[in-house]
């Protein structure tokens, strides 16, 4: 009846909640309940909600923060600091501040500082009380060195040079890493055993069935052990110098023989001991030039792909015939 008689009376003349009545959807008890919560929950100023109410900025505060506590991670307990472990590092070392790789590079004749008479000056290391290893770690390179001349002894066929490589490993990490290891190294007689090793693969070069691949990283691995001993402290080139002869001759032997990395070694190392701030360097260098060693850097000059390499066998040269003169000078 009411609503036959709401169709008869003019669209203006129809009451709001009649009009409302007619047109709202019937809805569910679901979306009524969902539609209740958002209405009951305060938002911010910039939401589009349609109904809005008043309330209390404490009230609002209270219910966002009591929403967003169910959205919140967990937070983790962290262990009290008593039991954590210190973290102690050396900045003295070489190691601390270089990558952990073993791929490091031993210090370069060009890398050491040079006086104005032209001669080295060696690094002086202080002395470390806590980064230092202990005393019982030296045994680590008394044990290589005699596995080393275990091996040489040993040594009828190429067959060991694979383990003679990887002890000349071993031994270059563990004296890169500190001085007092390589300064070790030299005291138990490491200068003369990589000596022998150079010789015995010079011995093996002149056989046929030798693998030139295998001598070559040996020959490699074992100078590079050389330079370092020799320009890690005075004490490895006077020991090096000391054996000036049986030097000579071996490393003569690496030139222009093996690989152009031994060519480069080689002409490192013969640079650091004629620089050598001492009597006997004078001596080792007219010993090199009685030899064919000059003439044989002649030839690096004009076959040597490298140009550290040319540059380092021109510096050699020149050096050993500036102390050629100083030689008939003082003659």
């Amino acid at each position: 009846m009411s609503s036959t008689y709401n169709s008869l009376l003019p669209s203006d003349a129809i009451p709001p909640t009649s009009r409302c009545a007619q047109t709202a959807p019937i809805t569910s008890c679901a979306d009524v309940d969902i539609f209740n919560n958002f209405v009951d929950m305060d938002s911010p100023p910039s939401s589009s909600i349609a109904v809005k109410r008043r309330a209390s900025p404490k009230r609002t505060y209270r219910k966002w923060k009591a929403v967003l506590a169910h959205f919140s991670p967990p937070r983790l307990a962290l262990p009290p600091p008593t039991t954590l472990k210190p973290s102690i590092s050396c900045l003295s070392r070489p190691s601390a501040t270089s990558s952990p790789s073993s791929n490091s590079a031993c210090p370069a004749v060009d890398d050491l500082p040079i006086d104005g008479d032209g001669q080295i000056v060696f690094p002086v290391y202080e002395a470390r009380l806590s980064c230092d290893p202990d005393p019982a770690g030296g045994s680590d390179v008394q044990k290589l060195l005699r596995t080393l001349e275990l091996a040489i002894s040993h040594s009828h066929e190429q067959a060991q040079s694979g383990e003679r490589t990887h002890l000349l490993r071993s031994l270059y990490s563990l004296c890169i890493t500190s001085p007092v290891e390589a300064d070790l190294c030299i005291s138990e007689g490491g200068v003369e055993t990589v000596l022998r090793v150079l010789n015995l693969c010079a011995d093996f070069q002149s056989s046929a069935s030798v693998d030139m691949t295998a001598l070559m990283q040996e020959s490699e691995k074992a100078l590079l052990l050389l330079q370092l001993l020799t320009s890690s402290s005075a004490d490895g080139c006077t020991t090096a110098l000391n054996q000036s002869s049986l030097l000579i001759s071996t490393l003569g032997k690496k030139l222009l023989r093996v690989s152009e990395a031994c060519t480069h070694l080689v002409i490192t190392i013969l640079t650091m001991l004629c620089r050598h701030p001492s009597a006997d360097a004078l001596d080792f260098s007219q010993a090199v030039s009685e030899t064919a060693i000059p003439s044989k850097l002649v030839v690096v000059l004009q076959v040597a792909s490298r140009p550290s390499t040319k540059r380092k066998a021109g510096a050699l040269l020149r050096l050993l015939g500036q102390q050629k003169k100083m030689l008939e000078e003082r003659s």
